[in-house]
C-alpha cells in the first residue's frame, strides 16, 4: 500500500513539474512574440516651455558653455532631445536670461553658432521663421562632428533664435538648435524637427 502511494505521489510531483514548466515556456513564447508599442508623439512641459517630441527620444539636461566666447553671457541653460536610433540627430533648447541690450540673439548666432568671433557671419546670411506669432531668426551651417571613435561625420545643422520679451525691462534669450548627418538631414527633420520646433510654446 505504501508503495502505491509512494508511486502515487512520485507521479503527481513529476505531473506539478510538467505543467510548471509548460507555464514557464508558455511565458516565454509570449514575451519573445509580444510586439512592443510604437513610439507616439509626447509633450514635454517645463516652466520656461512646451514641445512635442517622440517618446523613444532621450531627454537630458545639458548647458552650453561660450566662455570667452561670450564674455557678457557665459552660460546657456538647455535642455536636449536624442534619437536613440541615431545619436547625431539631435535637438537643442538653450535659454538665458539676457544680461543687456548689447547681447542679442542674433550677434551670438553670427558670432558663435553659425561664425566666430574672429569671422562672423552676415547678417544677411540669416532668414526668418514665424513661431506661434513671433519672429525667429534662423541660418544653417555645414561642419564635421567627431564621433566616439575618433572619426568624423559630415553634419548639418539649423539654428534658430529669439530675443523673448517677458515685460519691458525683462527679455529672455532662446536658441532652437537641432542636427543630424547631411546624409540623413533632410528625412530627420520630415519626420520630426519640423513637428518639434513648430510645436514649440512659450511658457510664461
Amino acid at each position: 500500500m505504501s508503495t502505491a502511494i509512494t508511486r502515487l505521489a512520485r507521479v503527481s510531483g513529476l505531473v506539478a513539474s510538467f505543467l510548471a514548466l509548460l507555464v514557464v515556456l508558455s511565458a516565454c513564447f509570449e514575451a519573445s512574440n509580444a510586439v512592443s508599442a510604437p513610439p507616439v508623439w509626447k509633450n514635454q512641459r517645463t516652466q520656461l516651455f512646451s514641445i512635442d517630441y517622440m517618446n523613444n527620444w532621450n531627454i537630458s539636461t545639458k548647458d552650453l558653455y561660450l566662455g570667452a566666447s561670450s564674455p557678457q553671457l557665459e552660460m546657456l541653460q538647455g535642455t536636449l532631445f536624442t534619437s536613440v536610433e541615431d545619436p547625431v540627430a539631435s535637438l537643442h533648447v538653450l535659454y538665458a536670461a539676457r544680461p543687456n541690450n548689447t547681447v542679442s540673439s542674433r550677434d551670438l548666432m553670427l558670432k558663435f553658432f553659425l561664425g566666430s568671433s574672429q569671422h562672423p557671419l552676415q547678417a544677411s546670411s540669416l532668414s526668418t521663421i514665424t513661431l506661434n506669432g513671433e519672429r525667429w531668426y534662423q541660418g544653417s551651417i555645414e561642419k564635421q562632428v567627431k564621433q566616439s571613435d575618433g572619426s568624423t561625420l559630415a553634419a548639418k545643422e539649423t539654428v534658430l533664435g529669439i530675443n523673448h520679451s517677458i515685460s519691458t525691462n525683462k527679455t529672455e534669450l532662446y536658441f532652437i538648435i537641432y542636427q543630424d548627418a547631411t546624409s540623413s538631414y533632410a528625412k530627420t527633420s520630415h519626420d520630426y524637427f519640423e513637428r518639434m520646433v513648430k510645436s514649440f510654446r512659450f511658457s510664461s
